[in-house]
């Protein structure tokens, strides 16, 4: 028996897949990398606006406190501009970390549950998150 988990619109959504480095560009088609200008990646070539650079100055007198961690304003921003409650809106710090509430949310105690093994350093949540349940690895 197999039994479908969340709402078809969630598991149609295709996993995003990363452009290439120029550098593996250069390899693989034996380009020169000078001559490669990358516009995916949300990366430009003409380097960081002036206006972004005056931002960020400005935001650095604020790096020695912690933000707000619940980011009300910015919650309320979205909900503002996208029309629903900012308490339907969830943040977090990359795509981990919404990995991890969502599996809080979801993975019961005692239930079995299989994940991708990774050897990415950067995802060393679902062992220590999924303690409390039957996780089995598969690569």
């Amino acid at each position: 028996m197999t039994t479908s988990f969340g709402p078809s619109y969630v598991r149609a959504i295709v996993p995003y897949v990363a452009g290439k480095p120029i550098s593996e560009v250069v390899r693989e088609f034996g380009l020169d990398e000078a001559t490669i200008v990358k516009l995916a990646s949300n990366e430009n070539p003409l380097g960081m606006p002036e206006s972004a650079q005056r931002a960020m100055v400005q935001a650095a007198s604020e790096l020695g406190r912690y933000p707000d961690a619940n980011a009300f304003e910015l919650k309320a921003a979205l909900g503002e501009r996208y029309g629903v409650p900012s308490d339907w809106i969830t943040l977090g710090n990359g795509s981990n970390d919404i990995l991890e509430i969502a599996a809080h949310a979801f993975v019961q105690k005692g239930e079995s549950n299989l994940m991708r093994s990774t050897r990415s350093r950067s995802m060393p949540w679902p062992r220590k998150v999924l303690a409390h349940a039957r996780s089995s690895c598969r690569p």
